[in-house]
C-alpha cells in the first residue's frame, strides 16, 4: 500500500494512526486487549503477554508517513532466564519485550504489511483487521499456555521469525518454571551443545564463543551441571543400570516408591530433550572410548524400559 506522492505537509500522521488504532482497538476490546499508547495488550492464562503494536517509520529518514504493525508473545521466564516466578510484573508489556515476535505480513509467509498513511485509513484498518481475524488471532488463540507453546509452537513459524533459534532454549526455560527441573536440564544441554557444535544461533564462531560463555554463566544460575557426552553418558548408563535392577527385583516397586519415578524422571527426560538421540548418533559415529559402557544407548533398550516403569 506504498505511495509515490510526495509527503502532504498538512498530513497529521499522529491524527490518522489514532482513527486506525481506534477502529483496531474497537475490534480487539471485547477479546480482552487495552490500549497503552500504541500498544495493545492483554494477558492470558494470567502472566502471558500478547501484543499488537503500532509502529511509524523513523524520523530522520522522512519516513514517518509508513505503519508497520509488530506482533508478540511474551512467556515472562523466557525473557527473564529464571525458573522462579517473576516479581513486580508490569501492566502491560511492549512487542520488544516478547520473546515471540514478528510482523503482520510475515504471519501470512508473505513479506511485512507496511502501510501508507496517506492512503485511506479506512482500507488501512480493513486490512489489518483482515490479517488479525485470519492468522493472528487464531495463533494468538492456540499459543496461550505454556503447556500450549511447549506443543504448538513450531506449527507457528511466521509469528516467531526473530527467536526462533532460541525454541529449545525457551522449552528448557517453561518446564524448569514449571518445576521440571529435569527435562529443563536436559533441553538446557541439549541446546548447549547444539551452540556447541556450530549448529545454532550463527555461523560467525565468535558470536557462538560470547553465546556460550553466557550459557554456562546462566547455567550457573539455574544449577544446571553441563557435562560433556562421555561423561553423560556414563552417568545416564550408571543409573539405567541401577534402575534396571530394581525393576528386575521388584518390578512393582515403582508405583510404590516416589524416589525410584523421580530417577526414572531424570532418564525419561534424557530421552524426551533429544540429548539421547544426540549421544545415540555419536556412538554410531565412533564417538566414545570401546571401553565405555552404554547400554542405555541401545536403540529399544531405554525406551522399552520407561514404556514399563511408567505410572
Amino acid at each position: 500500500m506504498l505511495g509515490t506522492r510526495k509527503i502532504d505537509p498538512d498530513l497529521n500522521t499522529s491524527k490518522k494512526l489514532d482513527e486506525i488504532e481506534t477502529a483496531i482497538h474497537s475490534f480487539l476490546k471485547p477479546l480482552g486487549f487495552k490500549k497503552h499508547g500504541r500498544t495493545l495488550h492483554r494477558f492470558v492464562s494470567g502472566d502471558i503477554s500478547q501484543v499488537v503494536h503500532f509502529q511509524t517509520g523513523p524520523s530522520h529518514r522522512g519516513e514517518t508517513h509508513l505503519l508497520f504493525v509488530n506482533l508478540g508473545i511474551r512467556v515472562p521466564e523466557c525473557t527473564l532466564r529464571s525458573f522462579t516466578p517473576e516479581e513486580n510484573p508490569k501492566k502491560y508489556y511492549r512487542e520488544y519485550d516478547c520473546n515471540i515476535r514478528s510482523r503482520l505480513g510475515t504471519v501470512e509467509g508473505k513479506a511485512e504489511s507496511c502501510y501508507d498513511l496517506r492512503q485511506p485509513g479506512a482500507a488501512i484498518a480493513e486490512d489489518i483487521l483482515r490479517q488479525l481475524r485470519e492468522t493472528v488471532l487464531p495463533a494468538f488463540d492456540k499459543l496461550s499456555s505454556r503447556e500450549a507453546i511447549l506443543a504448538h509452537r513450531r506449527k507457528y513459524p511466521y509469528l516467531d521469525v526473530m527467536n526462533d533459534h532460541l525454541i529449545l532454549l525457551e522449552e528448557a526455560m517453561i518446564h524448569g518454571r514449571q518445576g521440571n527441573t529435569a527435562l529443563a536440564g536436559a533441553l538446557f544441554q541439549r541446546y548447549y551443545q547444539l551452540v556447541d557444535d556450530g549448529k545454532s544461533i550463527h555461523s560467525d564462531r565468535r558470536v557462538n564463543q560470547g553465546h556460550l560463555c553466557y550459557l554456562r554463566e546462566l547455567a550457573g544460575q539455574l544449577g544446571i551441571a553441563l557435562v560433556s557426552p562421555s561423561v553423560r553418558v556414563k552417568k545416564m548408563e550408571a543409573l539405567f543400570d541401577q534402575l534396571l535392577r530394581a525393576w528386575q527385583t521388584e518390578p512393582g516397586a515403582f508405583r510404590k516408591n516416589g524416589a525410584l519415578q523421580e530417577e526414572r524422571q531424570i532418564l525419561a527426560a534424557y530421552m524426551d530433550s533429544g540429548l539421547w538421540l544426540s549421544d545415540y548418533t555419536l556412538d554410531a559415529a565412533g564417538a566414545f572410548p570401546p571401553e565405555l559402557k552404554r547400554g542405555v544407548l541401545s536403540e529399544d533398550g531405554l525406551y522399552d524400559f520407561l514404556q514399563k516403569t511408567e505410572p
